[in-house]
This record gives C-alpha cells, sequence and structure tokens, in this order.
C-alpha cells in the first residue's frame, strides 16, 4: 500500500472513529432517556420510537467496527493507526 493510501486510509479511520465517540455519546443520552421515560408513564408510541433510535445507533456502530476491522485486514501494517473501537457491554439491545 503506498503512503498515500495510508494517509488516505488513517484519515477515513479517524473521521469513523470520531462518529463512533459521538454515536456512543447519543446512545448514553437516549439510554438515559428511555430510563426516565420509562419509569413514568409515558406514550408508548414514543418509548417505541426512542428503542428504534436505539437500534439504529447500535446498527450503525457495529458497521462502524467492522469498516475498521475491514481496512486492519487489507492492511495489516495499519494496526498502530487504525484500532476498532471497544465493544459496548450493557443492556440488549431491546
Amino acid at each position: 500500500m503506498s503512503d498515500t493510501e495510508r494517509d488516505e486510509m488513517e484519515i477515513a479511520a479517524c473521521a469513523l472513529e470520531a462518529l463512533y465517540a459521538e454515536m456512543h455519546a447519543d446512545l448514553g443520552t437516549l439510554d438515559g432517556q428511555i430510563d426516565s421515560w420509562s419509569a413514568d408513564a409515558v406514550d408508548t408510541a414514543e418509548l417505541a420510537e426512542l428503542h428504534t433510535a436505539r437500534t439504529a445507533l447500535h446498527s450503525g456502530m457495529a458497521s462502524i467496527q467492522e469498516v475498521l476491522g475491514w481496512l486492519l485486514w487489507v492492511d495489516p501494517d495499519a494496526a498502530p493507526t487504525v484500532r476498532p473501537p471497544p465493544l459496548l457491554r450493557g443492556a440488549a439491545i431491546h
């Protein structure tokens, strides 16, 4: 892989890592809303919408992990610069 290609891959990986971090923060906020709204008697449709958004965030984060893993597979020498984010631990999607 040429230096230019490696630089482009590093830029893409950094952008994906930043997107992952933002999605992770959004997931934390959304989980807090779900927990607080679950305690109250909230409209079931609103709660279902929050769960759908939560599922979409998990899906997007899994896709980012998959792409970063693919980048490492394409160029194992990129391991110091391309690191898949840590796996999420915690509650199930539903």
